[in-house]
């Protein structure tokens, strides 16, 4: 689903992309645009794998170690330059639909994303 939304949106096969936030704790977010287009994708993640395996180095050599992803809370992304929210993918078990916001928001919140969720939006400026 999420590769059948990328190569259908002119934003993703043709835009640039500019890394917005990255924090220590697994969020990051970035903007997807084109000069001459009014829309943006705005995605926000938590970068974090709900297990990972590494390699790490004892005395003894070498051993793999998992370690475990952690939610992550309480986030906001100030939108860049003049756009506003004008809507959400949402997954609806097949495929990535639009979803209206009702109010143009210009600040997002997240109260909580786990390990390798991501969420993405779409932007419009005036």
């Amino acid at each position: 689903a999420i590769n059948r939304l990328a190569k259908s949106q002119e934003l993703v096969t043709e835009g640039e992309a500019q890394l917005i936030q990255q924090d220590e704790d697994g969020f990051a977010s970035w903007l997807i645009s084109k000069e001459t287009l009014k829309t943006a994708i705005l995605v926000v993640a938590n970068y974090q794998a709900p297990t990972e395996k590494i390699m790490v180095e004892d005395e003894d050599g070498n051993y793999t170690d998992i370690i475990k992803g952690e939610e992550i809370t309480n986030k906001t992304v100030s939108l860049p330059c003049d756009y506003t929210v004008k809507s959400e993918f949402v997954f609806d078990g097949e495929n990535f639909v639009e979803k209206e916001f009702v109010n143009e928001e210009l600040l997002l919140y997240f109260l909580k994303l786990q390990p390798s969720e991501f969420k993405i939006f779409l932007l419009t400026k005036e």
